[in-house]
């Protein structure tokens, strides 16, 4: 056997062992052996020992030390007596006397005060019990998560007092008997019965009551009840009770396993008494289910229902989430193999209407079935690159007459359709050129005449593009500073298209539509787009890690012949040039990053159309995003208005405005500790000189408990508005009463941090003795 390095050179083996588990099975911690140390011991290990002076008993996660210990090596049995401490798996408790057996985890400690490892809770107790591993009983006790300053005198911000509290560390929960809940030395709960998590682990029961106060719907009680059916399923069940409209029954079921997983979403109001009595309901359920028997296969459904017309606007933030006009009904099949796919798929829509502000309902489509096929990196005449891509689709497009549109059934029909593509890449690390050619065939049969519209378009388009580069510097930065020139040739002949329109609709004029051959999105409508689009881009990358730090690019379409009268190509050979395209991306340091786009008018020089954004985040919890997004459209009218607004969200310590604070984190939870934060976000319509929608308030951290007021206004329609307050008092790591604004703040600011929220579970060495 030979050596590397001075040692042998057979392979090293490694083994499991249990012997650095933070937490042992039973069968292993009965081997464990029983550690003692002192200034002073005095016995015999067969029968009693007497440790004097820092004296301290380990045995693997309890740890006893105090002025004297009596241990019995026998049975492991310890009294402890003068400044005891014991530490169990990283909860401590301190007093003046204990009797314990360490191989039981049994015992009864007077008196003692205590701190809990996994919410950082504290309190004291007149007795305190334990029971075994796992389980703690404590009797007349004071319970909360603030600090505790050293001497005997304790008045936390908060504080549940309890004749007896168990401690479950098992199930990680906490069970109170004889309650009262203190906040400022003020009693705001009492309970007979009170139950607590210990962790974020679930665990059925009542979740805290949540309180609202909406404009509309009056004064909502929401009591939620979380019922943890298995570790793979769970349901919450939401009873509302609203002052204006009635009770509402809200539940919320999900479940997940190795194939297939879903959620079902629901809500029923029975007698609404501000809709004339009427019942209203919401039903929202998806599901996706993976048939392995069929290889790469796949079901899914996604069902949303609502009662009535008005449902979306007079529950806007209803559990089911059912708050669109448009509520998309669909069962879908897809399979999949190397190059091939197919999917099935049966969509149906509800459309809810308003009288004063209509909209058109789209197509269903009963059913609609697809196949493609899609094979690159093929070698043609020896040069690697090639690819042919394929596409069929035959689909059914129903829509339903209503009042609002009584003539919509006259297009129902079938369309087929069939493209074949062909292409060739050829890229180098300077330069690339992509050809393309492809045929687009579509056939429709009309129910109404039985009518038959067959077309066959073909496109022919070259993507080319070069890339120069060369050392830079951004400061003091090393980066790469590149020029990107490319341009775009795309050839669509004229094609007269007198079909009906189901899912097809002009593309947003941007970077990514202005190289496509394409102006429309979907198979009804090609444009004749006969062009030549050139950009230019240039951009700086980090010579150390390639990070882009900003990017510039403009672009612009000749038009190189006629469109003849079709919607998509305003261009004409008069007038060959289209609007100019202007792209900004910078992203300079962690904290600051931002984002320009616009739409210049190529005569006028007017902008058509611009969104800037910026966003600074410097620190944890400080963040301010703007967007400005300006809309000039060449024709105005109703359907195509003029519009400019304003979006502004933020989360900042409203100390920085008026002292100095730590600016990397969340106040700690030293005595005393606590700040104000200011978050929002506002859109303010320039344009109207409004808001739009509103969302902001105030926290308070105050380190074991957290303050949140936010007034939230929703505006649905021209002539309703939502308006709601919410008030949330949170004990760090007990619970929240009130309002809960957290989803809100969530959704609305980016980059909105919880205060206190826990990433990493703590670990029982954190308080090793």
């Amino acid at each position: 056997m030979g050596t590397a390095w001075g040692y042998p050179s057979a392979e090293l083996e490694l083994k499991s062992s249990w012997r650095l588990l933070a937490q042992l099975p039973d069968e292993a911690l009965a081997q464990v052996p029983l550690f003692v140390s002192g200034q002073r011991v005095e016995g015999s290990s067969n029968s009693s020992l007497l440790i004097q002076g820092e004296a301290m008993v380990r045995r693997h996660d309890v740890v006893v030390q105090a002025d004297e210990l009596t241990v019995n090596p026998t049975d492991e049995t310890v009294n402890a007596r003068g400044r005891v401490l014991i530490n169990r798996n990283g909860d401590r408790f301190t007093g003046e006397e204990l009797h314990i057996n360490t191989a039981k985890h049994s015992g009864l400690f007077l008196k003692a005060q205590f701190s809990l490892l996994a919410n950082d809770a504290r309190g004291d107790a007149e007795r305190v019990t334990f029971v075994d591993r796992y389980n703690t009983v404590i009797e007349k006790a004071r319970y909360s998560t603030c600090p505790r300053p050293p001497g005997d005198r304790w008045l936390p911000a908060w504080m549940l007092r309890s004749d007896r509290l168990a401690l479950d560390n098992e199930e990680e929960v906490g069970t109170a008997r004889g309650t009262v809940v203190e906040f400022q030395g003020v009693p705001i709960l009492a309970a007979p019965w009170l139950e607590f998590p210990l962790s974020n682990k679930r665990k059925s029961g009542l979740l805290p009551p949540t309180f609202n106060i909406d404009n509309l719907s009056g004064v909502e009680v929401t009591v939620p009840w979380y019922w943890n059916i298995a570790p793979q399923q769970d349901a919450t069940f939401y009873p509302t009770v609203m002052s204006q409209r009635g009770v509402d029954l809200g539940a919320e079921y999900r479940y997940q396993n190795r194939q297939s997983g879903g959620e079902v979403r629901a809500a029923y109001m029975p007698d609404d008494r501000l809709r004339a009595g009427d019942d209203r309901w919401g039903l929202s359920y998806q599901h996706t289910h993976n048939l392995p028997l069929l290889g790469q296969a796949q079901a899914r459904w996604n069902i949303n229902r609502v009662s009535d017309d008005n449902y979306w606007r007079d529950f806007t933030r209803s559990h089911t989430s059912l708050t669109s006009r448009l509520l998309s009904n669909e069962a879908a099949l897809s399979w999949s193999k190397n190059a091939w796919q197919f999917s099935g798929l049966v969509n149906q829509w509800q459309t809810l209407q308003d009288a004063t502000q209509p909209i058109e309902s789209p197509f269903n489509r009963m059913p609609s079935l697809a196949l493609r096929y899609d094979q690159s990196a093929l070698t043609w005449g020896g040069l690697v690159g090639g690819n042919v891509a394929g596409y069929s689709e035959w689909t059914r497009f129903e829509r339903n007459r209503s009042a609002l549109y009584p003539t919509a059934e006259a297009l129902n029909g079938e369309r087929s359709v069939a493209v074949i593509r062909l292409g060739h890449d050829v890229e180098t690390p300077g330069w690339f050129v992509k050809p393309r050619v492809q045929w687009h065939a579509t056939q429709y049969r009309l129910d109404a005449d039985a009518k038959t519209i067959t077309k066959g378009i073909p496109t022919g388009s070259v993507d080319t593009g070069w890339v120069f580069e060369r050392d830079s510097q951004w400061g003091e930065t090393a980066t790469v500073l590149t020029l990107e020139p490319r341009a775009y040739l795309t050839w669509t002949p004229f094609k007269a298209q007198t079909n009906p329109i189901y899912d097809s609709a002009l593309k947003e004029f941007n970077m990514a539509s202005i190289f496509s051959d394409n102006t429309w999105g979907g198979h009804d409508f090609l444009s004749d787009t006969r062009a030549l689009t050139l950009g230019l881009g240039s951009r700086y990358l980090r010579a150390s890690d390639g990070a882009e730090l900003l990017r510039l690019g403009v672009a612009q379409r000749l038009t190189l012949a006629d469109c003849v009268g079709q919607a998509g190509c305003p261009q004409t050979q008069s007038q060959p040039l289209s609007d100019v395209l202007l792209e900004a991306t910078a992203r300079w340091d962690e904290r600051w990053s931002g984002e320009l786009s616009a739409q210049v008018d190529q005569e006028t020089r007017e902008t058509r159309r611009s969104v800037a954004t910026a966003r600074y985040s410097p620190s944890p919890y400080r963040t301010v995003s703007a967007a400005y997004r300006y809309l000039n459209p060449k024709t105005i009218n109703a359907a195509n208005p003029k519009s400019e607004h304003l979006d502004m969200g933020w989360q900042w310590p409203m100390s920085d405005w008026w002292g100095a604070q730590s600016q990397n984190e969340a106040p700690d939870t030293a005595l005393g500790a606590g700040r104000w934060y200011s978050v929002g976000k506002v859109n303010y319509s320039l344009t109207e000189g409004t808001v739009v929608d509103l969302l902001a308030g105030f926290e308070y951290d105050a380190g074991c408990w957290v303050g949140r007021f936010v007034t939230e206004r929703i505006k649905r329609g021209a002539e309703q508005t939502n308006v709601r307050y919410m008030f949330q008092l949170e004990f760090v790591g007990f619970s929240r009463l009130g309002i809960s604004p957290l989803k809100s703040l969530r959704e609305s600011i980016p980059r909105y941090q919880y205060l206190r929220e826990q990433v990493n579970p703590p670990s029982r060495f954190q308080n090793y003795d």
